[in-house]
């Protein structure tokens, strides 16, 4: 036997409150019994008082104060057993005529079974009286609960008072020590008040079962289950339709192992996409059980062995199913929310098989690589590339629905590296992030050819600034690929984007108009250094101006070492032609990249002193300047105190070459 479920139900009933009266009955005395008896018999004593009814039986007079007494309470006290009709009440008690009394119901009672209640006890509560079970139940054992939380089933009946206190006096003295632990089977209910004062709902739940297709209702007790079980058919269909996921369609094979009550959903099952019998989607969408953009709703031919199936939020499978059992004149619907990957993939199979030969129209590839699982969607795009032959439209088409998992069933970065170093890139055109980024890469290539470049090693370019402009472009390109590309056509690349720098720095000129900014005399450091400590040190012209003095004087030293020099060694070349100390080589290297970057700061953005401080790039300037003077001015070097005489002498012989 299987649960499948609750049906919640609440049972309204009302609340009392209840006081009443009780006694046990203990073994008459004498006293009481030969008055009760006199009264009984007063007919045989017509026209005598007590006292003198008691004389006749021989009852000495000095007791009979005893039996005035015990005659007061007969009359006076609860519960009553004798009634008094006389008005005169200031008469000795005794000496009224035997005819005046009479004796009450409880009299009566006490009479045939020489029993007298000596003491009353009063009993207060609140109860509430199940109608349908006719049984009151203590507040504090009750399970009480709000009524919105359950359909209310109400058995209650509009009964008077009177017919209440009858009912209640039955149920409480049938089973008086249930409500009265001190009392005993003799124990009797003597006055009852009630005063109904809510309504309350006690609140169960009936667990639904199944076994062997038949359906079974049960419950701990039985009175929420009897109150269901006897409604009338429509009274239960409301119930239903009140609580339940009734979606009123064609009945559904069910794996009833899996199956459960298809209770009304707090919140929607949130589908990605689904397909199926679109009545079925329709009434399932309509009960809120299922949500989802009607565009990814796809019509099927279903079979009707499922309701409807697809891919949930979190990418988890379902196929939904439904039926209905009736039983008890109560219609049960049940649900198999199936999300287990075997079964969906049964159901992805047969609908893969339906369409498997329309696979080149756009929408029927893009439903069935919605409703493919994830470990089944690279299998998905091969087979459908291969039966469209790889082709533009079709990969494009696979792009737009999952890039990522076409991207990689497909190969398309072996493909996209192998056709860039084929320089055919351009003979595809696929819509995708990716292609674009191989396909700009390949187009900024084509530029730079225009620009001088031949090869990654072999270049010349025409105009080196613009030229290294556009390098700077293709580097920007190249750090989005760099992680795809094959390490021998990675390596080329990094290859020229380190020489093409360094050969910038060595061969790119610098505009004369540059240094002129700056007002430089004779003596150049002194005019450096107070560059350098303006508010906003210009550090392009500053540095355009230390370069400028670094070339010349390597240029004086190639022209003493090489008489035919014609000025094309440049940079680097150029340096270690001039010095012949390799630690010379490398500190005059040093700076004059340094100063190169400073120079074109445009062309030089990653480079250290550009992204640096102000101090840094003063520190730099200062330390090539300290070079200058260690290198080239060590042995030429030329006192300060002689320096303003000898540039004087000099000055003579430049007037006479001018006349």
């Amino acid at each position: 036997m299987k649960k499948l479920g609750y049906i919640r139900l609440a049972l309204a009933c009302d609340k009392y409150q209840l006081q009443f009266q009780y006694a046990t009955p203990q073994k008459i005395d004498f006293f009481a019994l030969t008055l009760i008896e006199i009264i009984k018999r007063k007919q045989q004593f017509r026209g005598k008082n007590i006292s003198e009814v008691l004389l006749m039986l021989e009852i000495p007079e000095d007791l009979h104060n005893i039996f005035e007494e015990r005659f007061k309470a007969l009359i006076n006290e609860y519960p009553k057993m004798v009634i008094h009709n006389s008005d005169n009440e200031n008469t000795y008690i005794l000496e009224y005529d035997v005819s005046e009394f009479e004796l009450t119901a409880m009299g009566e009672e006490t009479f045939i079974s020489k029993e007298i209640i000596e003491e009353t006890k009063n009993f207060q509560d609140e109860f509430i009286y199940e109608h349908c079970m006719n049984q009151l139940i203590a507040i504090n054992n009750s399970q009480i609960q709000n009524e919105r939380e359950a359909i209310v089933l109400d058995t209650r009946k509009k009964e008077s008072e009177k017919e209440l206190i009858e009912k209640f006096k039955k149920i409480i003295n049938s089973q008086i020590t249930k409500f009265i632990p001190t009392a005993n089977n003799k124990t009797r209910i003597l006055d009852m008040r009630i005063a109904p004062t809510n309504i309350l709902y006690l609140r169960d739940n009936i667990e639904v079962n199944i076994e062997n297709g038949k359906l079974s209702f049960s419950h701990k007790s039985q009175s929420i289950l009897n109150a269901f079980l006897e409604l009338p058919k429509s009274e239960k269909d409301t119930i239903r339709d009140k609580m339940f996921l009734y979606l009123n369609t064609s009945h559904n094979n069910l794996n009833l192992d899996k199956a459960n009550i298809a209770i009304k959903p707090n919140q929607p099952i949130k589908m990605k996409v689904c397909f199926g019998n679109k009545k079925n989607y329709d009434i399932a969408s309509k009960n809120a059980l299922i949500e989802i953009d009607s565009k990814n709703f796809y019509e099927i031919a279903n079979a009707d062995n499922y309701l409807f199936a697809g891919i949930i939020e979190n990418n988890k499978t379902l196929v939904f199913k439904y039926t209905e059992l009736t039983e008890n004149n109560f219609t049960i619907p049940l649900i198999e929310e199936d999300y287990s990957y075997t079964n969906y993939l049964n159901v992805f199979n047969e609908v893969f098989a339906q369409f498997e030969n329309s696979l080149g129209d756009r929408e029927t590839v893009k439903f069935i690589l919605s409703i493919s699982p994830n470990d089944k969607q690279k299998e998905i795009i091969k087979k459908i590339a291969e039966r469209n032959k790889n082709s533009d439209k079709i990969v494009n088409t696979l792009l737009s629905i999952n890039e990522t998992i076409t991207i990689e069933a497909l190969e398309l970065v072996k493909l996209y590296n192998e056709l860039l170093v084929q320089d055919k890139i351009k003979t595809i055109s696929h819509k995708s992030n990716l292609f674009a980024t191989y396909s700009d890469f390949s187009k900024q290539l084509e530029k730079l050819k225009t620009l001088g470049f031949e090869n990654y090693y072999s270049y010349t370019p025409k105009d080196w600034k613009l030229f290294r402009k556009e390098v700077l472009i293709l580097k920007t390109l190249f750090d989005k690929l760099e992680d795809k590309l094959t390490e021998p056509y990675k390596k080329q690349v990094i290859d020229f984007f380190s020489k093409s720098e360094d050969d910038y720095y060595d061969l790119a000129p610098i505009d004369d108009k540059i240094a002129k900014l700056l007002v430089i005399s004779e003596d150049w450091r002194k005019d450096i250094n107070k560059a350098l400590n303006e508010n906003k040190p210009n550090f392009q012209a500053i540095a355009a101006v230390v370069r400028g003095k670094f070339e010349g004087k390597l240029l004086e030293i190639e022209k003493q070492k090489d008489a035919n020099s014609n000025g094309l060694r440049k940079g680097k070349e150029l340096i270690n032609f001039a010095l012949s100390d390799s630690e010379e080589q490398k500190r005059v290297y040093d700076s004059w990249r340094n100063l190169n970057a400073l120079v074109h700061f445009e062309a030089s953005p990653e480079h250290p002193l550009i992204k640096g401080t102000d101090k840094e790039r003063k520190e730099a300037i200062n330390n090539a300047i300290d070079c200058f003077n260690q290198i080239f001015n060590k042995k030429t070097e030329i006192p300060t105190t002689n320096k303003k005489t000898i540039i004087n002498n000099h000055r003579p012989n430049k007037k006479k070459k001018k006349k």
